[in-house]
């Protein structure tokens, strides 16, 4: 199985991929994909701004980096994935893409006027997703119960 992770900048993709680690799902390959907020602008070397950084794909080349590394031991091949644009709709253009069986994400309480401007991830992933979707919420821990609510869409992973 191919498996997408989100993975913000916020560090907050951690209990969706602790959750991917409990469930045990056979994931042969996990690519991680953050987005970028706005496009990802690089200087060419005859630019003037090329000493400038640009801090949108650093931070994003960062935050893949380790979670690179906490997703180690999900899948047998992990890979990343720099994607620009709406975060949902960019990942439901890379699950398409991809082949993806299944996009994780985390659910983060938002108020109302944060939703209202900033949309929901997890709620655009429910609405167009292609394939299975997992939205973990809440902090997972690696021990103790899980608990889970289903919603079936006839896939091998809801049985």
């Amino acid at each position: 199985m191919k498996a997408i992770v989100g993975v913000d900048g916020e560090h907050l993709y951690r209990p969706a991929l602790r959750l991917l680690r409990k469930l045990a799902f056979p994931v042969d390959e996990l690519v991680l994909a953050h987005c970028a907020e706005g496009p990802i602008i690089t200087a060419s070397p005859t630019d003037d701004s090329a000493d400038q950084p640009n801090h949108g794909s650093d931070v994003g080349s960062q935050v893949l980096a380790e979670a690179s590394i906490e997703a180690r031991d999900i899948g047998s091949r992990t890979r990343t994935a720099m994607l620009t644009g709406s975060a949902a709709s960019a990942m439901i253009e890379l699950a398409d893409k991809e082949s993806a069986e299944l996009i994780a994400v985390q659910s983060e309480r938002k108020g109302a006027f944060r939703s209202f401007f900033f949309g929901s991830v997890s709620r655009g992933l429910a609405i167009a997703s292609p394939c299975s979707l997992l939205i973990s919420k809440g902090d997972n821990r690696s021990d103790g119960k899980l608990r889970a609510v289903f919603a079936v869409d006839h896939s091998p992973y809801s049985l």
